[in-house]
């Protein structure tokens, strides 16, 4: 990953943890503040609320973004973290009561 530029990025895949028909990708976008996450999900589970969390290679984790259910369970959803782009180790995607949906490969 590319650093000192704002505009570097890099694409995540990420992987269902309970149901194989959840898919999605995270872009990380370097910005001065840390890093932007667009996030696009397919085949999200019916019933929400959903949160993006990021965290670094120390496994702390920051909440990143919140959404409901969606009826055709697609979303694409913009997030932010402090965390610069490069030290970025794991993004997660929990569903209801914190239960995990998908993380990073």
């Amino acid at each position: 990953m590319a650093t000192g530029s704002p505009t570097a990025a890099r694409t995540v895949s990420l992987s269902a943890q309970r149901s194989g028909r959840v898919h999605g990708r995270a872009v990380l976008v370097t910005k001065p503040w840390g890093t932007a996450v667009q996030l696009s999900l397919t085949g999200l589970p019916a019933a929400g609320p959903f949160e993006l969390q990021v965290a670094e290679s120390a496994g702390v984790y920051e909440d990143s973004a919140t959404w409901g259910a969606t009826s055709n369970g697609v979303v694409d959803v913009q997030g932010a973290t402090s965390i610069a782009a490069g030290h970025v180790a794991t993004i997660r995607v929990l569903g209801p009561s914190g239960v995990l949906v998908m993380r990073s490969l």
